[in-house]
């Protein structure tokens, strides 16, 4: 649920300033994308061995890495608003 929320704010809220191929609201909002897949090979890693997981901190964590991550990369600057205040 938080990933594609925050996927969906990322794409809706954040500025649309012109960059490589998309904006860079849209960039963000794939990273997030990304960032909640990889949180999830990560969970399916651990329950293909064996170790069940509670699923919702890999991918909210993987989701919210993505967004900063991206955020960073491509408005390249960290301060309140990547986390809109």
């Amino acid at each position: 649920m938080i990933p594609g929320i925050l996927t969906v704010s990322a794409s809706i809220y954040l500025p649309a300033v012109d960059s490589f191929i998309l904006t860079a609201n849209l960039w963000v909002a794939l990273g997030t994308i990304a960032g909640g897949l990889l949180g999830y090979l990560l969970l399916l890693r651990y329950v293909m061995r064996g170790k069940p997981q509670a699923g919702l901190p890999f991918l909210n964590s993987g989701a919210i890495l993505g967004y900063l991550v991206t955020y960073l990369i491509v408005y390249q600057d960290i301060g309140l608003s990547a986390i809109g205040l």
